[in-house]
This record gives structure tokens, C-alpha cells and sequence, in this order.
């Protein structure tokens, strides 16, 4: 994946995340600057802290740095567990318990997180992106300060588990389907194929990253094509954020991102009955 490739093309701009704002304070990663941040956080991960193949939890809407902490949780030799930035508390408990996991990244979230994290246990050590909700545990950005980029990041065999996509099922209770690195590539690979994709393509990365709908057509996809990836700010400026993005390819997932959905159909009918009257 060209994830590996990150020291190849270090002026191609990879990842663009506002930070709040609007266009004015956007920021950007080449694909250099990536891979040297996830390898400092996956420095912090492979200290005896957690055994090798732990299982470390993601919880944040879309954002540069989820991706970046997907990549540390692999380089480091773990497994990574998305959890959906929108769950009852005791469905969050559930989750991070029946995964075992060892270590949760608080994302990007909208104020249910209040509500939410009353379900993580209270031992559980947390990360925060810079992006999270006000909080008083460790931050991402101290953490790659201080550490040095994993010289020799975990070796990862094509069979091997990357990452367990936990979902509603039966009663509400979630069911977490287990997928491979090999998994991962032959889909991006056959998305990419099928679409003709290439490193010149752009793509708005809006569905949840949570879903493996979003998982395959937008992060493993870009790792493989060599695309960049654009992220939202809000719903507010959904059509803003589109505008930024200028995308060559979109995706859709039938019940996944409505409300973006809707946001963009009611504004570009306002537009086109604006230029005609």
C-alpha cells in the first residue's frame, strides 16, 4: 500500500483537516509528515505497556488523525476497534469490554460524548486528538513531541487480524466482525481497479470511518491508490467542506450519512433556484 511509500513522495499533500474556522486554518499532512506522526504515537503504543496484538479502541468522527492513529495501532503491532461516535453508554461499555481493549483514542465528538463516556471504564487509559472534546487525559500532540518515530514498525502478515468493526446486531448488542490486512488490500484494491482510481484523485471522507462501508471506499482505498482524503468541519458547512474537497470520485452507503445528504441536496437546490430566478 502506498502507505509505504510515504519517504517516496514527501510533497504530496495527503490528509487535509480543518481545525475550525473555515479555510483559513486548515491542515494538511503529506504523506511523509503521516507516516513520521503515526510512527512517533506507534513508538508510545509499543512501549511495555500493552502485550503485542492488543486491542486498542478508536472513537471519533472522521478526521486526519483517525487515520494516523489506525496506522500507529498497526505499526505498533495492534489491532484497532472502531467505535461509532454515536452509542448509548452502555453500549460503549459493552464494546470496549467484550473487545478487551487496552487503550480508547477520544476523537472528534459531538456533545453526546458527555453521555458516552460514561461508559468507559474508569481504568481504561485514554488519548485525546487535538480535535476531542475539553478533557484531562493524555494528549496526541504531547506524545508525538516526545518521542521519536518507531525505527522498525511490527511485521504484519497478510492473514493476520488489523481490525475488529463492531456494529449493532440482534437486541442491539454488537457484533464485531474481525478482518485481515489481506482483507483490506484486495478490497481497496478491487474498489480501485473497478473505479480506476489514481493518486490524482480526490476524495471527501464523510460516511462514518466507523462502518466498513467507509473503512474500504475511503481510508484502505487512499492507502492503496495514493489519493488524498479531505474531512468535513461540520454539517453546518458540509457544502463548504465539498467545495474545499472538490471530489473526482463519491461514495454513498444506503442509511450511512443521511444528514450530510440532506444538507447538500437542500443546498444545491436553493443554488440552482437562485440562478434562475
Amino acid at each position: 500500500m502506498r502507505i509505504l511509500l510515504g519517504e517516496e513522495c514527501p510533497g504530496s499533500h495527503v490528509l487535509h483537516q480543518p481545525m475550525g474556522g473555515g479555510d483559513d486554518n486548515i491542515k494538511t499532512w503529506t504523506w511523509k509528515e503521516a507516516v513520521v506522526e503515526a510512527r512517533r504515537m506507534a513508538a508510545y503504543l509499543k512501549e511495555p505497556r500493552s502485550a503485542e496484538r492488543s486491542h486498542i479502541a478508536l472513537c471519533s468522527k472522521n478526521c486526519a488523525h483517525w487515520i494516523m492513529a489506525d496506522l500507529a495501532i498497526w505499526m505498533a503491532g495492534h489491532v484497532s476497534i472502531p467505535i461509532f461516535p454515536i452509542l448509548t453508554a452502555d453500549i460503549v461499555q459493552y464494546t470496549l469490554e467484550h473487545s478487551e481493549s487496552k487503550l480508547l483514542f477520544m476523537g472528534k465528538l459531538d456533545p453526546v460524548w458527555d453521555e458516552m463516556k460514561k461508559g468507559v471504564p474508569a481504568d481504561l487509559p485514554m488519548i485525546a486528538f487535538p480535535l476531542a472534546p475539553e478533557n484531562d487525559v493524555e494528549k496526541w500532540d504531547d506524545i508525538v513531541a516526545r518521542h521519536e518515530p518507531l525505527a522498525e514498525p511490527a511485521e504484519r502478515s497478510p492473514d493476520e487480524m488489523a481490525t475488529i468493526i463492531t456494529r449493532p446486531g440482534a437486541l442491539e448488542i454488537p457484533k464485531g466482525p474481525c478482518y485481515s490486512f489481506s482483507a483490506m488490500y484486495r478490497s481497496a484494491k478491487g474498489i480501485s481497479e473497478y473505479l480506476n482510481t489514481h493518486e490524482g484523485d480526490r476524495v471527501l471522507s464523510y460516511l462514518p470511518l466507523s462502518h466498513v462501508f467507509e473503512r474500504w471506499v475511503a481510508e484502505s482505498h487512499s492507502l492503496y491508490a495514493g489519493f488524498p482524503l479531505y474531512f468535513a468541519d461540520s454539517l453546518d458547512t458540509f457544502v463548504q467542506d465539498l467545495q474545499r474537497a472538490a471530489p473526482r470520485c463519491s461514495f454513498r452507503c444506503r442509511g450511512c450519512g443521511s444528514n450530510f445528504s440532506s444538507v447538500f441536496s437542500k443546498n444545491c437546490l436553493r443554488k440552482s433556484l437562485n440562478a434562475c430566478s
